[in-house]
């Protein structure tokens, strides 16, 4: 019977297939290397592949685990050879292509990313809403072999604005890891226009443009402005958001260090200070801001007699740490015999090469931590 079974596939017959395959469930339609399962590939029979495969998965609901690999496997192999290493995927029938999903969707994934770097945008569009769960990974592959067209095609299929927005700036971030830069910036600034009160976009462009793009080795303060307005835009729309604050503080103080002007170097170390202290002042309780602390330290070890700082230093903090570091700093411009001390510098210079129990955090992950924060807003 498998004999017939054979010819039937091998003619393309799926009539006579179906009638043979509801007659016996004793077929093993595996046997002979999958030669059935081979021949209605080759044909591009999605009808006769599938019914093959419905029988066996009905009359083997619980077949073991390196049988059904061996099947998808030879499928994958089958498919992988005769469409060309997927380089012609896109011609199989949207039946085949359904199967080809089911059946081996590691197959489908290899597919995705091969048609994609064809700019294949309709197998693209087809394939990709079958990996909701590996969107980031898929995106992060695109990225490697610049698939801009692609990942265009893949904004556009989203169902809202914000989900639009979202898939932008995962590419952004996918480009920026593959030190696209420039090209990041742009999709960050799709995914802002796509939906302008979608906090994180304005976050990792202004990032990108301080880490990347306006180094002390190739400063730019045109740039430099930009990355400051959408901090301030991410700020307006969460005033509590401290992981902004912190980033600011971070962009005024790499301004501060490319002034030649002294003037103009103090005028953003305060303005460091003050967008420290605003970090501090709304952190949330999971976060540490240790490496804040150590800057707010440094800047007033530079600039204790700014009025700014002196304002901040001799009010009240809501802040332990803060509270400990201002008394230090109050305590340290005072002599052992209690009389004014002319000239502090020195004494605040040692103490800002004192331990104050840091512990360092990564920035990124500050930034993480607060996504659900503002996702909502």
């Amino acid at each position: 019977m498998f004999s017939t079974l054979k010819d039937y596939c091998r003619w393309g017959w799926f009539e006579g297939v179906s009638d043979l395959l509801n007659k016996t469930s004793d077929l093993d339609v595996t046997q002979d290397e999958c030669n059935c399962i081979n021949l209605a590939i080759a044909l591009e029979s999605s009808e006769i592949l599938g019914a093959l495969l419905k029988y066996y998965s009905q009359n083997n609901p619980n077949p073991p685990h390196e049988e059904r690999m061996r099947i998808a496997e030879n499928l994958g192999d089958r498919v992988s050879f005769k469409t060309k290493d997927m380089t012609s995927l896109g011609d199989l029938t949207p039946e085949m292509m359904d199967i080809v999903i089911e059946y081996t969707p590691w197959l489908a994934r290899k597919a995705l990313l091969t048609r994609a770097m064809h700019d294949d945008v309709d197998t693209v569009r087809y394939l990709y809403p079958h990996f909701p769960e590996e969107r980031a990974d898929i995106l992060e592959e695109i990225a490697t072999f610049e698939a801009y067209e692609v990942m265009e095609v893949i904004a556009q299929m989203q169902s809202s604005e914000h989900e639009k927005a979202m898939v932008y700036c995962d590419i952004g971030d996918s480009l920026n890891r593959n030190g696209i830069y420039a090209k990041a910036c742009e999709f960050y600034e799709k995914a802002i226009l796509a939906d302008p009160t979608y906090i994180i976009p304005y976050i990792h462009y202004a990032n990108n443009i301080v880490e990347q793009l306006c180094s002390s080795d190739s400063f730019n303060m045109d740039l430099a402005l930009k990355s400051e307005e959408y901090y301030k835009k991410a700020i307006e729309f969460n005033p509590k958001y401290s992981s902004a604050y912190k980033k600011l503080g971070i962009l005024y103080q790499e301004i501060a260090e490319n002034q030649s002007d002294d003037s103009l170097k103090e005028h953003y170390a305060i303005k460091a200070f003050r967008s420290y202290i605003d970090a501090v002042k709304n952190k949330s309780e999971k976060l540490k801001y240790d490496s804040v602390y150590q800057e707010i330290k440094h800047i007033v070890m530079l600039y204790h007699s700014n009025d700014e700082v002196q304002k901040i230093i001799g009010g009240e903090v809501d802040d332990t740490k803060l509270q400990k570091l201002f008394t230090q700093i109050t305590l340290g411009s005072i002599s052992e015999d209690g009389s004014d001390v002319s000239d502090t510098s020195e004494i605040l210079r040692k103490m800002a090469e004192e331990d104050f129990e840091y512990e360092e955090t990564d920035m990124d992950a500050d930034l993480i931590g607060e996504t659900s924060v503002v996702t909502d807003v």
